[in-house]
């Protein structure tokens, strides 16, 4: 009967493991412990929650843009003047001239990867990394340079855009605030010229480098304050508190 006694204390000891034995009644308790599992779960779903909200913002973003007529999205008329120097080292100067331009595909913009998901208090911080599967653009063209002018179309393609989105929603009030929205990375941009007749491809080379200055500077500004713009809407009219944590 004692040795009984004895193993019955080690196995409790055993299974308590370091953990608090409650007594209620006179009688032993092991308190209750989360299964490692729904820890992890719990742990998890925030940024769970928070990657469905940006994919809903996403959503609604593109929505607005297609009912907006945002995409395609007609650009501005750009005139550039430029130089360079040619072979023999004599330094040229011309003027490139871009018009009934339009870029394409900004609907296609998607979420890269988990969201970030930071808790400050009342405040959560959200950082998503966005992209694309790419973004076009095409414009009717004409150049003087070197004593030609060659006219003509452009088209162009870009990959690997990237895309930094910032929201902080506040848990009291669930406000959302804009923080950052901005184009963090253009990547591989390719031009293609049609219509240029025999020019050689020193001139080409020249065009290209114009362009893709242009889409890197005041095209790709254009588009980035197209796409914020719709992302604002979208926070505007997504209530934030059905993607929060029951405790909030």
């Amino acid at each position: 009967m004692k040795l009984l006694c004895a193993l019955a204390l080690l196995i409790v000891a055993t299974l308590a493991n370091g953990r608090t034995v409650v007594h209620r009644n006179g009688i032993q308790h092991l308190p209750a412990v989360r299964p490692r599992h729904d820890v992890l779960v719990y742990n998890r779903t925030p940024r769970a929650n928070m990657n469905e909200y940006v994919d809903k913002l996403l959503e609604n973003a593109k929505k607005f843009m297609i009912e907006n007529g945002l995409d395609p999205y007609q650009l501005d008329d750009i005139t550039q003047s430029f130089s360079a120097t040619d072979l023999i080292g004599i330094v040229w100067h011309g003027e490139l001239k871009l018009t009934k331009g339009w870029a394409q595909d900004l609907s296609t913009i998607y979420r890269s990867g988990d969201v970030d998901v930071q808790f400050n208090n009342e405040i959560v911080s959200i950082t998503a990394n966005l992209g694309f599967i790419d973004i076009t653009f095409d414009y009717d063209f004409s150049a003087q340079f070197m004593n030609i002018g060659p006219t003509g179309n452009l088209d162009g393609k870009a990959n690997q855009v990237q895309v930094v989105l910032k929201v902080d929603a506040d848990l009291n009030t669930k406000k959302v605030e804009l923080k950052d929205f901005s184009i963090a990375n253009v990547g591989d941009v390719k031009i293609e010229f049609s219509g240029m007749g025999t020019v050689g491809d020193w001139i080409v080379d020249q065009l290209s480098k114009v362009v893709l200055d242009l889409f890197k500077g005041p095209i790709i500004s254009k588009v980035q304050d197209v796409l914020k713009g719709s992302i604002e809407d979208a926070l505007a009219n997504i209530d934030i508190s059905h993607f929060l944590p029951g405790r909030y």
